[in-house]
């Protein structure tokens, strides 16, 4: 608002909002930086909480959300996603590794420890407005497939990230594979085809960490019986 009136502005829109925030992150730097140190001192919430105006900014623009503006927003460090050390930062929309809306606690915390996706704060405000600018939906399908997408790149962090990640698959791989069929019924197309995809997919490309250092697939280890 400060920022608006600064520009002359009288009604406050959507694009005057865009412009305001282009403005921010370019003078704070704001992407991967922690909320608490570039929102805080404008309008404080309690210890460990968002800033109080933050949810009413996530309201306000999906309601006004049109099509013309995803782009712009998806570029913008709007929501705050938390690491498995409970530091905090700031995220876009369209940044890497995916964010996902507030899930479930017990997919929250190995979903942030493989480093698959970076699982978004804020409450249902951050979550509509995230999945209204593409993002992920909030369920253990969408983490899975992430986890998948990670492996077949070959670019989780550490053997501990792929561990975490492979464990993630084997709690939620039902969910993963009925959700595949479920994409496949709604595109008119075979689900049991769409469930054999899915697990071919998977099986190319999962990684297994061996003990020789590497991360292999899984037709490419021994496993020892001892």
């Amino acid at each position: 608002v400060v920022e608006a009136r600064r520009l002359g502005v009288r009604r406050f829109t959507v694009d005057v909002l865009l412009r305001c925030l282009a403005h921010w992150q370019r003078t704070t730097g704001a992407t991967d930086r922690s909320p608490e140190t570039l929102l805080g001192s404008v309008a404080p919430g309690g210890e460990g909480e968002l800033p109080q105006w933050l949810p009413l900014l996530y309201d306000f623009l999906r309601r006004r959300l049109r099509p013309k503006h995803v782009s712009a927003l998806r570029s913008l460090p709007l929501f705050c996603t938390a690491a498995p050390d409970g530091t905090r930062t700031l995220a876009s929309a369209a940044a890497a590794p995916p964010l996902v809306p507030s899930v479930l606690p017990s997919l929250a915390l190995p979903a942030s420890r493989s480093g698959a996706v970076r699982v978004v704060s804020g409450g249902d405000g951050a979550k509509e407005l995230l999945v209204a600018l593409g993002g992920a939906p909030p369920d253990a399908a969408a983490v899975v497939r992430a986890v998948v997408a990670q492996h077949a790149a070959v670019q989780f962090g550490s053997p501990a990230a792929c561990l975490a990640g492979l464990e993630l698959v084997q709690s939620h791989w039902s969910s993963f594979l009925e959700d595949e069929a479920s994409r496949a019924r709604a595109a008119g197309a075979d689900d049991d085809g769409a469930r054999d995809a899915a697990l071919s997919w998977a099986k190319a490309a999962l990684c297994i960490p061996c003990t020789d250092g590497a991360a292999r697939t899984a037709a490419e280890v021994h496993v020892s019986s001892v």
